[in-house]
């Protein structure tokens, strides 16, 4: 029998919230992913508390402390609109020795920097596309062995932001024009890299060792935890694939904490 968790879902805040519950976040597509965790974590039979970060640690830290959880499901992207600070609120969880899921602090710094990460992959032979850094109030050299079309992208910027088709290009003037894009609407250098075209995936680490054989040869070697078998939760029910309206998940929500 699987031991029942007492999980924190630690989610962020981009603005004070709408209530104690989070009652309309948790009604609005932009918080489908936490629907579905949360959804998922009752499921499987767990504990689910739900803590929402906005702008002050501290109350983070005292409840930690007051009601520490076996594990906290980690899906801070950033605090106080600064998204390279997502890596210090696991920092948080690393002091206070309460296992999280995802990335640690450093894999989360390195993953905030693009180049930085292309660079380590670079180093430990893992092929990435060739990239060279536009970086700002400097003249933009392009190395001799780029070949266009090319990929022009902020380097710190989180998933796709600050991607769109005029990304793409195939002339040293547009991807002069899109450098100076980046370099005015980010706060951080451009990286241009030379277009590969394909299919991009994303893979995950199944969390439980009683997982599906095939799920765990799709996601990857098995991890530690117990949290449950890895399951696809991109529409409808996770187990079933029934669609869902948002009345059942809001049936089965925990109760919230605001920050």
């Amino acid at each position: 029998m699987k031991r029942r968790l007492k999980v924190m879902c630690l989610f962020d805040l981009v603005e004070p919230p709408s209530g104690p519950e989070l009652e309309k976040e948790l009604q609005t597509d932009d918080w489908i992913t936490e629907q579905h965790v949360l959804y998922t974590l009752e499921e499987l039979g767990h504990d689910v508390s739900i803590f929402a970060l906005y702008d002050d640690p501290t109350t983070l830290i005292h409840r930690l402390k007051d009601d520490p959880p076996d594990v906290v499901f980690n899906l801070v992207e950033q605090f106080g609109g600064d998204r390279t600070l997502d890596k210090s609120v696991a920092g948080i969880l690393d002091m206070l020795e309460i296992p999280y899921t995802g990335a640690g602090v450093m894999g989360l710094g390195i993953a905030r920097d693009k180049a930085l990460a292309k660079k380590v992959l670079t180093y430990h032979h893992v092929r990435t596309p060739r990239f060279f850094v536009a970086r700002r109030n400097r003249r933009t050299v392009v190395p001799k062995n780029m070949r266009f079309p090319m990929f022009v992208k902020p380097t710190k910027e989180d998933a796709s932001e600050g991607i769109s088709l005029d990304s793409f290009v195939r002339r040293k003037k547009r991807m002069l024009e899109r450098i100076e894009f980046v370099h005015a609407n980010f706060d951080c250098d451009a990286i241009v890299e030379e277009y590969i075209e394909g299919t991009e995936e994303a893979l995950v680490r199944a969390l439980d060792r009683a997982a599906d054989h095939d799920v765990q040869a799709q996601v990857g070697p098995e991890g530690p935890g117990a949290l449950g078998p890895a399951v696809d939760v991109r529409a409808g029910d996770p187990r079933t694939g029934r669609a869902r309206d948002r009345q059942d998940f809001q049936a089965r929500l925990p109760r919230a904490a605001v920050a």
